[in-house]
């Protein structure tokens, strides 16, 4: 077993043993997707923002991507940089139904971000959230 290492890596390619490969050594950047994470995801009601964070700093160089939608349509996410690799994601649930937050990052899924959330249920004068990763799920309730 061996410790993943995120950045730019040398790669030596020999033929015969001790002939190089034309542009040998090559460079690469390495990353882990597992290293994005996210917090910060809360209840809301219809009409009102839901902010959260993705932190992909130490993931290495990617580009991140991030869709936010119901069984019916895509959802408006706005996304702003706090610094490099930190982002602020903003979205506003328009109707009473699950939405869904998929993320991934150099076209690999996040591990466990996937996000199925109900938070827009309303019950009498309680509005109900119930989110669910892959791995674990909560509840919240907003008064």
């Amino acid at each position: 077993m061996y410790e993943l290492v995120v950045g730019p890596h040398t790669v030596s390619v020999m033929m015969n043993g001790d002939e190089p490969v034309g542009g040998s050594p090559f460079v690469c950047n390495i990353y882990d997707v597992s290293k994005v994470l996210v917090s910060g995801l809360g209840s809301s009601k219809v009409g009102q923002s839901i902010t959260f964070t993705v932190d992909a700093s130490q993931a290495g160089e990617g580009t991140l991507e991030l869709v936010v939608t119901t069984t019916k349509s895509s959802v408006k996410a706005d996304v702003r940089a706090r610094s490099r690799g930190l982002y602020d994601v903003t979205f506003i649930p328009q109707e009473s139904v699950p939405h869904f937050v998929n993320i991934t990052f150099n076209d690999e899924d996040v591990p466990g971000k996937k996000l199925s959330s109900n938070a827009i249920v309303r019950h009498e004068t309680f509005y109900y959230c119930h989110c669910s990763f892959i791995r674990k799920s909560f509840q919240m309730r907003n008064l």
